[in-house]
């Protein structure tokens, strides 16, 4: 038991020493950053309130991956989900989406949308001009933060196909950087408890 006290004082006060001496490297830590330029296609489906009123909710679920030109610093591939509401009098679609990496299915990225009918409508078919602002995420892309633009084109109510072409701009926080700051709150966070015995 001494043995144990003693090793867990030496831990703090190397912490003490460490840490404060990390804190200025874990603020510089550059984020990773994903320039993407995306093409996909999928299904989408639409569900009027009222027949012929226009208003109503949707969703569509598709892919989007890498462009084959520029080749990407960061190659990304993606399951798309989206789920939204049409106001058809302010002409905008609002929701939610979530993309899924297609290799692990463990990282995701998450956030709101807003999009309007530059052309046509969910009935003739037209295209959509969709803002996606990230919000959040998990796995390899924990707490990601930015903004992709894309133009959806989707055939007319009855097939719902769509092809998608999206383009813009994403960072994550460096992996290293997290982690060591989970590292040293957790043996702040011993420190205390110790301290409060």
């Amino acid at each position: 038991m001494h043995r144990t006290l003693r090793a867990l004082r030496q831990l703090a006060l190397t912490a003490a020493i460490a840490v404060p001496a990390c804190l200025p490297s874990m603020a510089s830590a550059a984020p990773i950053t994903y320039d993407v330029f995306l093409e996909g296609n999928g299904a989408s489906v639409f569900a009027a309130n009222v027949p012929g009123a226009g208003d109503g909710s949707g969703a569509w679920l598709g892919t989007l991956a890498d462009a084959p030109f520029p080749a990407p610093d960061h190659p990304v591939s993606l399951l798309t989900r989206t789920n939204f509401s049409f106001n058809a009098l302010l002409n905008l679609l609002s929701g939610d989406f979530e993309f899924t990496a297609a290799d692990d299915f463990g990282s995701t990225i998450t956030g709101l949308l807003s999009a309007r009918f530059l052309s046509g409508s969910f009935d003739t078919g037209g295209q959509l001009g969709v803002d996606y602002d990230i919000r959040s995420g998990t796995g390899r892309f924990s707490g990601a933060a930015g903004s992709l633009i894309s133009l959806v084109d989707i055939t007319a109510a009855a097939d719902g196909s769509f092809t998608e072409v999206a383009t813009g701009r994403f960072t994550v926080p460096e992996p290293g950087s997290l982690a060591l700051m989970a590292g040293a709150l957790l043996v702040l966070g011993v420190l205390r408890r110790r301290r409060l015995r």
